[in-house]
């Protein structure tokens, strides 16, 4: 009963985090359109205290990356949530089981409350009987133990293997992370600061590092999934890369990075100001370049809310089925 009491706090409490992690999302939207309109003072001050605060492109970055971080989030907890989801129904029916295995014992007590004697129940039913009826419940209850025991025997040679496989993917993208890090010199993290794949790597990572420290992570991510989970390969897109104020040299490497780690097949479509900056040879011959002029937008801001009806409910049934 304990067991259960547990699980369901666990369930519970997932779920108060992922209603958390939603209501974040909207007040974070709420700020980015209040940054994005063209009446937001810059700087914006703070009603409460008066601190102004800047409202540039960098701080709309941020506000954009805290929404993506607590979308993930979401995602990790729905998720978890499952497995918790899954836990509980076995707990549960174990808890159902063991429940059937003792009634036969209520009833006995039953009885007793009504009076019934145990020398009664002996005169009636005669000790060999009660005797041989002992011995059939002690039976079977050992046969029942045994076969819970080579359950739980499986389920930890089970637990060996998941282990065992979890290490070899974290050693395969901590390599990946030491080897892209390096190709875009990015010297401010050390392995602690991705020792593993769930681990943020934002704290130690500053300004024009902050930009190639995330690339890294992403392509590790990619090239981890490639290897370990394989499956058809999606388009890469990837929108911006050069933040920060990267120097000539960081770009190149960036440019030559994107290029050169894409995976083997994969299409990639990448987004940025300018390619003039890019080293000589970097660039493919074939790729198609598309240059978006004032009339021609990817993002429409009239468009926003029709496309966000569309697609919010899809988005949520997404996150809920995983």
């Amino acid at each position: 009963m304990q067991e259960l009491k547990e699980v369901r706090n666990d369930r519970h409490s997932l779920e108060n985090e992922i209603l958390i992690l939603k209501r974040a999302v909207r007040e974070l939207d709420a700020d980015y359109a209040l940054a994005e309109n063209p009446d937001t003072p810059d700087p914006i001050g703070c009603p409460t205290c008066g601190t102004e605060i800047a409202n540039s492109i960098v701080e709309r970055f941020g506000i954009l990356d805290d929404i993506d971080y607590c979308y993930s989030l979401v995602d990790q907890r729905q998720k978890k949530l499952v497995d918790v989801v899954e836990q509980e129904k076995a707990v549960d029916e174990r808890y159902h089981q063991v429940t059937a295995e003792l009634a036969p014992i209520d009833d006995l007590l039953k009885r007793r409350r009504e009076k019934v004697t145990f020398a009664e129940f002996v005169a009636a039913e005669g000790m060999k009987e009660i005797m041989s009826s002992l011995s059939e419940d002690i039976n079977g209850l050992a046969t029942r133990e045994e076969d819970v025991r080579k359950t739980l025997d499986k389920l930890e040679e089970d637990l060996k293997v998941d282990s065992k496989r979890k290490k070899e993917i974290n050693d395969y993208y901590q390599a990946r992370m030491k080897e892209f890090l390096a190709s875009l010199s990015v010297n401010v993290l050390v392995e602690g600061d991705y020792k593993t794949f769930d681990k943020q790597i934002k704290t130690n990572a500053l300004g024009s590092d902050l930009p190639r420290s995330l690339l890294a992570q992403y392509f590790a991510f990619l090239h981890a999934m490639a290897k370990f989970n394989p499956a058809i390969t999606c388009p890469l897109v990837l929108d911006s890369p050069l933040q920060q104020e990267q120097d000539k040299g960081n770009i190149g490497a960036i440019f030559k990075f994107i290029f050169s780690r894409a995976l083997p097949g994969q299409q990639l479509i990448l987004g940025t100001l300018t390619v003039d900056s890019a080293p000589e040879g970097i660039l493919p011959a074939d790729a198609n370049r598309i240059h978006l002029a004032d009339e021609l937008h990817l993002l429409q801001k009239t468009q926003y809310a029709d496309v966000m009806d569309r697609i919010g409910k899809m988005h949520e049934l997404t996150l809920a089925a995983e």
